[in-house]
């Protein structure tokens, strides 16, 4: 990325990605966020749910990105719809459509560039096959997921461990993808 760019995946990301969508409440850098809009990490510890003190990765492109959901919400929209968010004001285009079919076209196993394209997920009483994201770090996971054929996605941002909770928050997905159902 550097190399092709001349900028750190930080600051691309900022530039081409972050500011034009409005996402205030994201960025790759601790310090760069008001720390009072944060949720505190928590783990589980001797079967006690603890807050653990903040921390950054050293190896942060990989799961160190802070965001709120509505920012998160944005850049999936934005994905949604072939790189481009509408807008009342005007349409942000921070990716090619290319790109974004690129993006999303699994090259092995069902992974893409960052998505995953082949989750079946059963709602409504019907199989879907959902695109997205998901990721954990201690004291905190998150999932992006969308279906292409309903154009329906969502975003699960938690501040404490998946542990074995696993089938309860798929149950969760699963309830808010069927209340975006049209019955």
């Amino acid at each position: 990325m550097e190399l092709s760019t001349g900028l750190t995946l930080a600051d691309y990301t900022e530039q081409e990605i972050f500011t034009p969508l409005g996402m205030h409440n994201t960025s790759w850098n601790f310090s760069k966020l008001n720390q009072s809009n944060l949720a505190s990490p928590h783990t589980t510890v001797d079967n006690t749910l603890s807050s653990i003190p903040f921390y950054e990765l050293a190896t942060w492109p990989d799961g160190g990105l802070r965001s709120s959901a509505f920012d998160m919400a944005r850049f999936l929209a934005a994905v949604m719809n072939e790189g481009v968010l509408a807008s009342r004001k005007s349409d942000i285009k921070i990716l090619e459509p290319d790109s974004v079919i690129q993006m999303l076209t699994p090259s092995q196993n069902g992974f893409g560039v960052f998505w995953y394209s082949g989750w079946l997920w059963n709602y409504g009483g019907k199989d879907h096959i959902l695109i997205g994201h998901n990721g954990a770090e201690v004291g905190y996971f998150s999932y992006l997921l969308f279906n292409p054929k309903d154009n329906v996605g969502v975003i699960l941002l938690a501040n404490t461990d998946r542990g074995d909770k696993i089938e309860s928050i798929e149950e969760l997905i699963k309830d808010l993808f069927e209340a975006t159902q049209v019955w």
